[in-house]
């Protein structure tokens, strides 16, 4: 369903196809629960990632997945999930108070996951 939303560039891929999709993209963002645990697991190969990939991983514990850490060390810029998080929860709080969110305060409650 994401996929359709993105019109003729959104695609599922199976593993056989990555190569030749990650070739020609800009953005790799991991969904999955894949590097939550302590496996080291990645979801996809990493050798297949280039410097101008822009990786994101949407899992916010642990900050950096096994994912962004090879993206880091390729030179991908990257993100974690924790804004995210944190706007998806702005949204709610708006959706449920009729309230603007208060983000600032909202971003200085997550700090201390951003100090493990």
């Amino acid at each position: 369903e994401v996929a359709a939303l993105l019109g003729p560039v959104g695609r599922v891929v199976g593993p056989d196809d990555l190569a030749s999709v990650m070739a020609g993209a800009e953005l790799i963002v991991n969904a999955t629960s894949l590097g939550m645990g302590t496996d080291g697991a990645v979801p996809l190969e990493v050798a297949l990632l280039r410097p101008e990939h822009v990786v994101v991983d949407i899992i916010y514990r642990p900050l950096v997945t096994p994912l962004l850490a090879a993206a880091r060390a390729t030179g991908c810029r990257s993100a974690n999930g924790i804004s995210m998080l944190v706007h998806q929860a702005a949204i709610a709080f708006t959706h449920w108070t009729g309230q603007p969110a208060p983000v600032e305060a909202m971003t200085a409650a997550v700090a201390p996951l951003l100090a493990d």
